[in-house]
């Protein structure tokens, strides 16, 4: 989330307008002081939320800009991603899915403003942080520090973004939605480890985006020293203690880190400024407190707030009293009426469910393989005493590295009748391990430590054995001091338990092959149907390492989002048509890690809280974009690595099957978009629930309905002490075979009240079909 301060003490009765009505000007004037950002002389709020353009395909694009609109945004962020617009020196791409100037086009045919954080690092969970690799092989080159042949290269990309938007002429300065643009990432955190380059680096940074003569104010996230002009803004689960270095600077919060709880982002999001500061030291203080604003003419917002993670609390605010659930705040935007309470939310909950189809055969012989062969499989290698680093030596053209040795033992090399044991330590990411051509074990790092040791018993074979151990990676770094030198692969390897001792194979003799037998001739392109190395299969063979299968596929039916079920699978690759799905690993979590049977919101987020699917696969479903698919005769590819059962690979349908809602009559109920005339008519109306299906579809049935004091959580919901017994006929009556509907919580729905004294609640469950 992207919050510019907008709390105005001459129009604090327009908050609320001003977030629901963006406006694009034909050209538009983008300053700032210590309170706002400042379009066109007007004070704006913005709300924005993240969508990364390579990270879907166009064809989705409209669809996510327009879900965003409608869910309140009315400014999109994205970084740009220089290592997949810049693929090789000076060689550009800008098409599919990496196509910026369309993606900026949508945003702004969609009336949204644009944030183009230009980095050109960017981190964000993306290899190498976005930086090409080749550059890391530029002599002399570091990355993000006060660097000769690294600042070349960065200024000539960020020129090259910045010209190409001009020429579109998509900055607001020139009649664009592009309002803000970001230089670096979060360099703040990482510039003490660069020592006396690192702040040159950054002053450089903001110079030379600075001449880049946008006409739109430009900002660095989690940058302490940002130069004026440029904005210093906060990354972070919680921004309430941040402050701008500078008092001419508006406070920014331009990622809100997913775990921050509601009361911050909305906040954040309607006070912004000096305000937000205020607020939100008002929440981490231990008592109930109200925060008050007004203006001369007699406007006036407040903000009540329980701090108190346990206990709900009834305050009295200027001669009224106020029901404020623990670790919650009410919103009254003219000191009367609550709006909106974060712990009372109305909107109701989508349940989707996973709906599986089996691989429809396009073609009678539906199955076609080809394995690869274990070690050198090609021409093209290289042999070298030791070990290489993996990255350096595939320069990330690929996962996969084999390393191949031999060595001998004779008949009487057991000590004992014990196991002899294979010893490999890596700096990452994962091996399989081949002796003799037959895979023996596999060992993998983990996020936060991509180093592994692996231990196995093995039986060798008397005279000459062949060991060939597949060295993979899963992304390179994205992230760090000096995250680019960072290896992978093995580092040392020997066998141990042997009669005679240990042998050491680290300074053996090994042959490298780069790569796969089947990368390098593109079994995965759709133009492969004369290719001899595909072997036609009735049943294709399962629990096969190192195996490529291509199957036939007709579409799945209807217009729901498509996913790829790999659960069946070990760990591989996968394309439909040509396009990488990518990697599939659908690794099973450990039961020990913490997960809770059901989630609190109260109190500080902490990354332990709220884990769910412990014992389940971490990975199960894979995104395929609808527009990969042909009408017919589609083509599926998958490597597979360690062996797994392809014929239970499905495509699934992710479907709203159901929604639910949960309120109570003491729910805030003036809608937010006319509070003003709401209560000037004389009030609020009481509590409603409203269900609404997805288009094209209508509620079919009333799973639960409960008017009383129930509880639980949806799908879960359970009858109270007080319950109405015409509960699901009322509901039926407005709900069945309607696309939305609305119930109301009174008597004149359900009839005589059963339970005096009992806040009443409704919950409803309801299917969609």
């Amino acid at each position: 989330m992207a919050a510019a301060a907008a709390a105005s003490s001459s129009a604090l009765p327009l908050l609320l307008l001003l977030l629901l009505l963006p406006t694009l000007a034909a050209a538009a004037n983008v300053t700032y002081d210590h309170r706002s950002l400042i379009i066109d002389g007007r004070r704006r709020l913005l709300i924005s939320t993240s969508i990364h353009y390579p990270r879907s395909v166009p064809a989705m694009w409209p669809k996510l800009v327009a879900e965003a609109k409608e869910g309140g945004a009315d400014c999109i962020e994205t970084y740009v991603f220089w290592n997949g617009h810049e693929p090789a020196p000076g060689k550009y791409y800008f098409e599919d899915r990496f196509d910026l100037v369309q993606f900026a086009k949508v945003v702004k045919d969609a009336g949204l403003y644009l944030m183009l954080r230009i980095g050109p690092f960017v981190a964000a969970e993306w290899n190498f942080g976005g930086v090409p690799v080749w550059l890391h092989y530029v002599p002399g080159t570091v990355f993000r520090t006060n660097n000769e042949p690294f600042k070349r290269h960065m200024k000539s990309f960020t020129t090259y973004i910045v010209d190409m938007m001009k020429k579109e002429r998509l900055f607001a300065s020139q009649g664009g939605n592009i309002i803000l643009s970001q230089i670096e990432n979060e360099y703040g955190d990482s510039e003490q480890a660069y020592g006396a380059g690192g702040k040159p680096y950054a002053m450089w940074a903001a110079s030379m985006a600075l001449a880049q003569n946008t006409g739109v104010p430009w900002i660095m996230c989690q940058q302490y020293d940002a130069p004026d002009p440029v904005i210093n803004t906060c990354n972070s689960f919680y921004c309430d203690q941040f402050q701008p270095n500078s008092p001419t600077k508006p406070k920014m919060w331009t990622e809100n880190w997913p775990g921050c709880t509601m009361v911050e982002q909305i906040l954040v999001a309607l006070l912004g400024g000096r305000s937000l500061q205020l607020a939100m030291t008002m929440m981490h203080r231990l008592m109930n407190m109200a925060d008050v604003y007004t203006d001369q003419s007699g406007g006036c917002v407040a903000f009540l707030a329980n701090v108190d993670s346990d206990k709900d609390k009834v305050v009295t605010f200027r001669n009224r009293q106020y029901d404020l659930p623990a670790w919650s705040v009410s919103i009254l935007p003219d000191c009367k009426n609550v709006v909106f309470n974060t712990a009372k939310v109305q909107s109701q909950t989508l349940m989707v469910d996973m709906v599986p189809e089996r691989l429809q055969a396009s073609k009678p012989h539906r199955w076609s393989i080809f394995r690869e062969k274990t070690g050198n499989w090609g021409q093209k290698y290289f042999i070298q005493n030791g070990f290489v680093d993996h990255i350096n030596t595939t320069k990330d053209s690929t996962d996969y590295l084999w390393y191949t040795t031999s060595f001998s033992v004779d008949r009487s090399y057991s000590s004992n009748g014990s196991h002899a044991f294979l010893n490999i330590d890596s700096q990452g990411h994962g091996v399989h391990v081949f002796l003799n051509n037959e895979l023996i074990g596999s060992a993998f790092g983990n996020g936060s430590k991509s180093s592994f040791s692996l231990e196995l018993p093995i039986n060798l074979r008397t005279g000459k054995n062949e060991l060939a151990l597949l060295s993979m990676t899963v992304g390179l770094q994205n992230a760090g001091p000096f995250y680019e030198w960072v290896g992978a692969g093995l580092t040392r390897v020997n066998i141990s338990g042997l009669r005679n001792g240990t042998i050491d194979l680290t300074s053996n003799n090994w042959v490298y092959k780069i790569g796969l037998e089947g990368e390098f001739y593109s079994l995965f392109k759709p133009d492969q149907g004369s290719n001899q190395l595909w072997i036609p299969q009735s049943e294709p063979p399962k629990n096969q390492p190192l195996t490529w299968y291509k199957v036939s596929v007709d579409v799945p039916q209807g217009d729901d989002p498509v996913g790829i079920d790999m659960q069946s699978m070990g760990k591989g690759l996968a394309w439909l048509n040509g396009n990488a799905i990518g990697r599939y690993w659908p690794r099973t979590s450990s039961m020990d890690n913490r997960c809770t049977p059901s989630c609190n919101y109260r109190g500080q987020f902490s990354p332990d809280k709220c884990r769910t699917g412990c014992g389940q696969p971490t990975q199960r479903w894979y995104h395929v974009p609808r527009s990969w698919f042909h009408p017919s005769g589609n083509t599926l590819v998958v490597f597979e690595e360690k062996g797994g059962d392809p014929t239970k690979i499905t495509f699934s349908r992710r479907v709203v099957t159901s929604v639910c809602s949960f309120v109570s009559e003491h729910y805030p109920t003036i809608n937010l978009e006319s509070w003003e005339r709401s209560t000037t008519n004389g009030g609020s109306a009481g509590a409603k629930v409203q269900l609404s299906c997805p288009k094209g579809k209508n509620i079919s049935s009333i799973k639960f309905a409960s008017f009383g004091n129930p509880s639980g959580t949806c799908r879960s919901y359970q009858q109270g002490s007080c319950h109405h017994p015409n509960s699901v006929s009322v509901v039926e009556k407005s709900c069945l075979s309607m696309n939305n509907c609305t119930v109301s919580l009174s008597n004149e729905s359900f009839g005589k009240d059963l339970c005096p004294g009992v806040t009443k609640t409704l919950a409803i469950e309801a299917d969609c079909s």
